[in-house]
């Protein structure tokens, strides 16, 4: 029997409907498909890329900066003297290493600032004697460890403070306001000259202000006003110049202190102000301190005669009135038209102790009657003593201390002549400053070859004025001065 394929409409339609389907000729229908899994759009494929990327970035800055605190520690760790100089010659080869450490190291510099205090065991117990032997040995060998200690440490900071100036990198501004903010003591001001050179000064400089206007601290104050002078910009300067009120002498001396110390000559007209208002004597030390910066401003004859007003109306303490003639005598600063009626002024003044130092500071500018009055008694004591070998001493004490270097020369040889052996080494030091000042270093170095002075006093001569320029002359300072010591006993 042979298969029909004939069908009713009514199964036709169904049909249709299943071929259509099947040859993909369907239209649109309302339903969407599934879309495909979330980790297969490509938005997500670069975002784990990304992740990743991150990812990787971060294991190598913290492996980069391991290796840098590593290296940081190292370098610090070489410094194992009990007595580290600061500023010699290895402080700032080692200050040269730690900046080439570069950015990477500045966490480690940062928390070498701030080194953790050294715990040591508790002190022995016991009452008995020998108990309490042990504990004094124990509590002097915990103040030698402590010393020793805190020296080491100061220094090693001092190191980093250095090396984060030189590196002047703003990934150290937060972390270093903070330290300021919340540090005390030394770690606060090696965190501050770290600052000095900070790239973003009005970054840092509204945190500093905020601490400088609630502290109550000169020194704190002081080394706030130091780094907020030396990042500069509008901010931080104007800040400083608000200290420069002359109705607050003292902040005003902590301000001329501070601007002072960060060699800034830009506020000479405020310093007028202040040496001219009513209050100016209360300023003083400030005033000095600028001046021994900047001594080209007494030059100006307002800047003098201001000073010398000051003194002559006596509203400074003695101590003041002392300190501003030494000043001038040491700069040889030369009073012209009122500044000079000023200083006679002084050379009458009832303190014989000031009225001395203004005579000194004017025979030390040419001043002949000066220098006679001066001369006098000692010249009277020379006449009934001349073969006292100590009044020629003063004598020339005197004419050094004015610059006549030629003459004081001629005074020490006499005393030194007149003088029993052992006894002339004042006389020796003296014309050793003399030869030095005229530039005979060969002769100065003779003459300290001749003294008897000890190792101590020989060692600390260069820090005098008179051997400045000396000691720069490797020939003779190293070769002939410094041998002389190595020849001392102890």
């Amino acid at each position: 029997m042979a298969a029909s394929f004939e069908t009713s409409p009514q199964r036709a339609l169904p049909l249709c409907w299943a071929l259509i389907f099947l040859t993909g000729l369907a239209p649109a229908l309302p339903f969407q498909a599934e879309p495909p899994a979330e980790h297969e759009t490509p938005d997500h494929q670069d975002k784990g890329k990304l992740e990743r990327l991150l990812s990787r970035t971060r294991q190598e800055a913290a492996l980069a900066e391991s290796r840098a605190r590593r290296k940081v520690t190292d370098l610090l760790s070489s410094t194992l003297s009990n007595n580290p100089t600061v500023h010699s010659s290895l402080f700032w080869e080692q200050v040269a290493h730690l900046v080439n450490v570069g950015p990477p190291g500045i966490p480690a510099l940062i928390d070498a600032l701030s080194p953790p205090v050294i715990q040591f065991p508790p002190l022995e117990p016991g009452l008995d004697e020998a108990a309490v032997a042990r504990r004094k040995t124990q509590v002097r060998e915990q103040a030698i460890l402590r010393a020793s200690s805190q020296s080491l440490s100061t220094y090693r900071a001092d190191v980093a403070a250095h090396a984060l100036r030189k590196l002047a990198n703003p990934v150290a501004t937060d972390d270093l306001v903070q330290l300021i903010q919340t540090g005390t003591g030394t770690a606060r001001i090696h965190a501050l000259l770290a600052l000095e050179s900070c790239p973003e000064p009005e970054r840092a400089a509204p945190a500093l202000i905020a601490l400088l206007d609630t502290t109550s601290k000169p020194a704190v104050q002081r080394a706030l006003l130091i780094c907020l002078v030396r990042i500069g910009g509008k901010t931080a300067m104007a800040r400083v110049r608000h200290s420069l009120d002359p109705s607050d002498p003292t902040q005003a001396t902590i301000a001329l202190s501070a601007l002072a110390a960060a060699e800034v000559a830009e506020v000479a007209p405020e310093l007028l102000t202040i040496l001219q208002g009513s209050k100016g004597g209360a300023a003083m030390t400030g005033v000095l301190a600028y001046y021994r910066a900047f001594p080209e401003l007494l030059e100006d004859n307002d800047h003098l005669s201001a000073l010398l007003s000051i003194l002559v109306e006596r509203r400074a303490t003695r101590s003041q009135v002392t300190a501003a003639l030494e000043l001038l005598l040491e700069l040889r600063v030369k009073p012209r038209a009122r500044s000079r009626t000023l200083a006679e002024e002084l050379t009458e003044s009832r303190s014989s102790g000031v009225s001395e130092l203004a005579l000194k500071w004017l025979a030390s500018t040419g001043n002949k009657r000066a220098l006679r009055i001066l001369l006098k008694p000692l010249d009277k004591n020379i006449q009934e003593r001349p073969t006292y070998g100590a009044f020629h001493s003063r004598r020339a004490n005197l004419l050094y201390e004015v610059g006549e270097y030629k003459h004081a020369l001629e005074g020490y040889g006499k005393a030194i002549l007149m003088s029993y052996t052992g006894r002339s080494d004042d006389a020796h030091l003296g014309a050793a400053r003399c030869h030095a000042r005229l530039g005979k270093f060969k002769s100065a170095a003779n003459s300290l070859r001749n003294s008897s002075l000890k190792r101590s006093e020989l060692s600390d001569l260069p820090n005098d004025p008179a051997f400045k320029e000396m000691a720069r002359k490797k020939q003779y300072w190293v070769e002939t001065f410094f041998r002389k010591i190595e020849e001392l006993p102890e």
